[in-house]
């Protein structure tokens, strides 16, 4: 009995212990600025000192819902410029992935004047409770700017998550901040209605119905505690058009920015569709043929623009293709979205069932007699259990007439069908069926765009592709840094006489002035233009977007990964030897195991003299840090040892190059 009771005790204990490593407490360290109150320094705070800011969070309603209870007796101090919102979402991918289903906690908390998100006693930073085990990326959202999230993962340093928006506009996903005065960035103000965009809604009503009003208005876009002409002039009107960047995943609403259409969307199996209609363009008459003049055209049913409202246009193949015969073009759908395939069509079908059922499942449910729906009954089987929401929009036809509406819908394929017709699908009211017919061109049918597929999200050892000239590099993750695993090879050769210019073409060197080297060994290059002409370390340079020259310290970071100078270069080197047949190293090519997978190559080098020489003997990749005057820091290996030796060399030489990634 008292060993169960024994066991049960230490059972208990580790269910504690593990209950506590498991909900471990995270301070966040987290700066931005808001536009509307910002004075060249840091934020005013006038809301605070006409005690106009509430004692509740503010987004427990419109598009935040926020059901949070934070709450303070009196504002904590005179520094205090709003309450704002904080987002956390952890991904194992890069930001592109923290879509809002990777939501782990939201929280709201006081905005101080210099930038500082601190806690509701008005000095401390707020805490996160809980594990985080993989990326973790913030977004702050404000009542009337623009929502902003790190570009990054959040720094962490002994427990400590940390974020600065405001040093750089890159800070901020996609670049969605502005520069509020020179190298100081905020949040975008004018976003009065909370919807992520800046638009005329924002202005009216959103702001003309406060004017003139003093309070805690949505409309007050200065946070000075009144909807006034400043807030119009020098806010909402330089930010009209702008709207909130932050990763989109489907079931979010999708906004069309050409027309700032929203349109519902709906995961279904493997592919993500709008579930509305689209309803983009001009109205023009039903007797008029659409032309390829530029201009998105639609017809409505009846030539009434209230029901392209309810239905969605009515477009002719070729407009909605926009004059290609593409398949899975883009037509006239927003971006990153196309016109489904037949194919495609036919993925959602078998998904749902088969074309015998998978109309009832699409179809939206009620009838036009009973007052529930938009079908004429019976509207047979429709369940809408896809939330696909077909509506029957009926047809535009051939004479310029309309027909059919409560009774059928039809919706384009992007597969042509001979010269005159194309591929679309037919719902029916008296049926469950999804057909598949092959009609004429000039007929005015619906259209349902379908997502484009995202590529793979990219990780460190996959191949990088140089979308400059579509060049493949193989990458390789070494420490915390990721390398590229071959050696560059942009640009134009020149002749080894020539010395490069700043002349907006990419130069380079191949060995003996044959291409063939270049194929191998990659190209040889100038300090100068490697750089680019700038003279900043861990400048991109020559690389390709969203990698750099590695400076001289992250060359050593590298080495001293490997063991030090004295062995790196061993596991650095590509193994086998020329005599052997089975590399490219001339013998003993010693201590060679490539080992890190960095794969370096003997290229030799293009000298002050005009020659190129050891190539098979000697492998020299720059760094992007200036040593002074006339020469750089590089690093070299060489056949007859495992070293990696640091020196500086005249910058005129050619020698090799490396990217790693940002």
């Amino acid at each position: 009995m008292k060993s169960n009771l024994l066991n049960l005790l230490v059972s208990l204990m580790l269910i504690t212990f593990f209950s506590f490593e498991t909900s471990a407490q995270t301070t966040l360290n987290l700066k931005v600025f808001l536009e509307g109150p910002f004075n060249g320094t840091g934020m005013n705070t006038g809301l605070n000192s006409d005690g106009l800011i509430p004692l509740s969070q503010p987004y427990n309603s419109g598009s935040w819902n926020y059901l949070g209870s934070e709450n303070v007796p009196s504002i904590p101090n005179a520094d205090i410029v709003d309450w704002v919102l904080i987002e956390l979402r952890e991904t194992t991918g890069d930001a592109s992935t923290a879509s809002a289903d990777k939501q782990i906690q939201r929280q709201a908390a006081f905005l101080h004047s210099n930038g500082s998100i601190v806690g509701l006693d008005g000095s401390s930073l707020i805490t996160y409770t809980g594990t985080i085990t993989n990326n973790l990326f913030v977004i702050i959202w404000h009542r009337n700017h623009l929502a902003v999230m790190s570009s990054g993962a959040l720094l962490e340093a002994g427990g400590e998550y940390a974020w600065d928006f405001t040093t750089q506009l890159s800070n901020a996903y996609l670049n969605g901040q502005k520069q509020l005065v020179t190298g100081i960035y905020g949040m975008i103000g004018g976003d009065s209605d909370a919807s992520g965009i800046v638009l005329g809604l924002d202005l009216n009503p959103g702001w003309s119905v406060f004017a003139g009003e003093t309070g805690y208005l949505s409309g007050d876009l200065n946070l000075d505690g009144q909807a006034s002409n400043p807030d119009k002039n020098d806010i909402w009107y330089f930010n009209n058009g702008l709207a909130a960047k932050l990763p989109w995943h489907c079931s979010e609403h999708l906004i069309d920015f050409r027309d700032f259409q929203s349109y519902n969307t709906v995961q279904i199996g493997t592919q993500c569709w709008m579930a509305e209609n689209l309803n983009i363009g001009a109205m023009i008459p039903g007797t008029t043929e659409m032309a390829n003049n530029s201009i998105i055209e639609k017809y409505c049913y009846e030539n009434n623009t209230a029901n392209c409202d309810t239905y969605g246009g009515l477009y002719q193949w070729n407009e909605i293709m926009e004059y290609t015969n593409t398949s899975e073009a883009q037509g006239i759908c927003p971006a990153n979205w196309h016109i489904p395939a037949d194919a495609e069509w036919t993925t959602l079908t078998d998904f749902l069932g088969g074309v015998t059922i998978a109309g009832g499942k699409m179809k939206t449910i009620g009838t036009i007699e009973s007052g529930t729906g938009l079908w004429y009954a019976p509207n047979t089987g429709s369940t809408n259990e896809s939330v696909f929401s077909a509506l029957p929009g009926a047809l535009r036809l051939l004479d310029g007439g309309f027909s059919s509406l409560g009774y059928s819908t039809y919706f384009w394929s992007a597969t042509e069908q001979g010269t005159s017709n194309a591929r679309d699908r037919y719902l029916n009211y008296n049926s469950t069926n999804v057909s598949t017919y092959d009609d004429g061109k000039f007929f005015g049918f619906s259209v349902r765009c379908i997502k484009d597929t995202p590529p793979p999200v990219w990780s460190c050892g996959d191949t990088m592709t140089d979308v400059r000239d579509n060049q493949t590099y193989a990458t390789v993750p070494i420490g915390d840094q990721c390398w590229m695993a071959e050696d560059l090879n942009i640009g134009t050769m020149v002749e080894g006489t020539t010395e490069m210019t700043n002349n907006s073409i990419i130069e380079k060197y191949c060995y003996s002035n044959n291409t063939a080297n270049c194929d191998v060994y990659g190209g040889l290059y100038q300090w100068d233009e490697m750089m680019q002409y700038f003279i900043t370390p861990g400048v991109q340079g020559l690389c390709p977007a969203n990698w750099h020259l590695p400076s001289d310290s992250e060359w050593t970071g590298l080495t001293d990964f490997l063991g030090g100078e004295s062995i790196a270069g061993g596991s650095m080197k590509t193994t086998g030897t020329i005599e052997a047949g089975t590399g490219l190293w001339f013998a003993p090519n010693t201590g060679a195991t490539n080992s890190s997978g960095f794969t370096a190559l003997p290229g030799g080098a293009r000298y002050y003299n005009s020659e190129f020489s050891y190539q098979g003997i000697l492998a020299h990749y720059w760094s992007s840090t200036d040593a002074g005057g006339f020469t750089a820091w590089f690093r070299e290996m060489i056949y007859n040892s495992a070293t990696t030796a640091r020196y500086d060399y005249s910058k005129v030489y050619g020698f090799s190059v490396r990217c790693v990634k940002d």
